[in-house]
């Protein structure tokens, strides 16, 4: 849900959405790169 909170104020690209994530919660990057896959397809 947090992703698409931050998608639905603007574009971001990959490496600045993990960055803006990690400020509210605590993400693997790996687990981060996962769920930005999967919301691609």
């Amino acid at each position: 849900m947090i992703v698409l909170y931050f998608l639905n104020k603007k574009d971001y690209y990959t490496y600045e959405l993990n960055k803006a994530i990690s400020e509210f919660v605590q993400i693997n990057e790996s687990t981060a790169y996962a769920i930005f896959k999967k919301l691609i397809k």
